[in-house]
Formats: structure tokens, C-alpha cells, sequence
């Protein structure tokens, strides 16, 4: 933050940011105007209480967020392990993980597959984890490379952009 001049500093922390046509996109780093846990928690959380106070209907018709139809990924749910709450997209429901306080997010997405993201203990830089569930090892070893090649480039999408 030292570095920054008045400008940056008012870009990062003084603005939100916005639900554009393809979601809610920015810059990856500190601050309410930048792509983190912190706004990622505050979207979720967000959303699920909008759901739920739509009612049983609502919950009922559920959302798909994070959809990538390039290998039919939707993220059904996210798992804070920060704040310890599991939060199921599809209905809206929390709970919670019963786990110690760790900075990982961990989304679920269809037939149990799942990624999780956490940032490194010992150097400056996000670790990526992957993990698939299918009939053989070789659909497995497909799934878990489709996964990887979608998660990273949405990663260096946001990042090069």
C-alpha cells in the first residue's frame, strides 16, 4: 500500500466491484474493488440471503453460478473454510463445516468433482488443488485435466486482463 499512489489507493479500496454482462470480474488483490476471498465471501453470502428471502420457491428453483459450458462444470457449492460455512448454491442452504479457521476456499462442482484455492504459507503465490470422482481412472485422469485446463484459464483470464 505504501507504493501506491492516491489514485490506486482510491481505485482499491474506495469503490466496489460490479456485476457487469458476464459477472463480477476485477483485478485480483487487497481491497473491496478487487477480486479475494473478502469479496467473493461477500457475493456468496449475498446471494443466499437474497434466495432465502425469496422464500421456499426460491430455494426450490435454486441458481447456477460459475457455469463453464466448455465441460459442463456448474459449482453446485462453496466451502469457506475461513468463516466455516458450507453454502449449497443450488438451495440456498448454509451450514457449518466444523473445521478450524483456514484461508481455502473449496467449490464442489457436478458429480463431485471439486477445486480448492488457498494462498501459499511459505512463498507469494495461490496453490490449486483438484479433485474428481468417476466410474474408471481413465475418465478420472480426463475429468481432472478439463478441470484443471478450465480453473487456470479463468485464472489467467482475470489475471491478464
Amino acid at each position: 500500500m505504501a507504493e501506491m499512489n492516491e489514485r490506486e489507493r482510491e481505485d482499491t479500496f474506495y469503490k466496489q466491484l460490479e456485476f457487469g454482462t458476464e459477472g463480477m470480474g476485477g483485478e485480483i488483490g487487497v481491497g473491496s474493488n478487487r477480486m479475494n476471498t473478502y469479496t467473493i465471501r461477500k457475493v456468496t453470502a449475498g446471494l443466499a440471503k437474497y434466495i432465502e428471502e425469496r422464500g421456499e420457491e426460491a430455494k426450490k428453483r435454486g441458481v447456477v453460478i460459475a457455469y463453464d459450458s466448455r465441460c459442463g462444470s456448474a459449482v453446485e457449492k462453496i466451502e469457506d473454510y475461513q468463516s466455516g460455512k458450507r453454502t449449497n448454491l443450488l438451495t440456498a442452504q448454509q451450514e457449518m463445516i466444523g473445521l478450524l479457521p483456514s484461508n481455502v476456499l473449496k467449490y464442489w462442482l457436478q458429480a463431485g468433482s471439486w477445486f480448492a484455492i488457498r494462498p501459499s504459507g511459505t512463498e507469494p503465490k495461490v496453490k490449486f488443488y483438484f479433485g474428481v470422482k468417476q466410474v474408471t481412472e481413465n475418465r478420472s485422469e480426463k475429468r481432472l485435466q478439463e478441470i484443471q485446463e478450465n480453473v487456470m484459464s479463468a485464472v489467467e483470464n482475470i489475471i491478464c486482463t
